[in-house]
């Protein structure tokens, strides 16, 4: 049985993560990003910055049996 749990990233480190999974998803394996990888490897855009902004962490374990 597969577990998912959800909260929100509270720590930079946790944003950075974030910010690469979207780049990850976006532009390498959809292609909607420019081709052109960035040297960070992460995408963010103006609304990332503001204080309002929330990102969410979701994580899927499978229980052993």
């Amino acid at each position: 049985m597969k577990e998912v749990i959800a909260s929100l990233a509270t720590r930079p480190n946790d944003v950075r993560a974030h910010l690469r999974v979207r780049w990850s998803v976006f532009g390498k394996e959809e292609g909607y990003l420019s081709s052109i990888e960035p040297p960070v490897s992460m995408e963010f855009d103006g609304f990332d910055g503001l204080s309002t902004t929330r990102h969410f962490v979701v994580t899927i374990r499978e229980e052993d049996r």
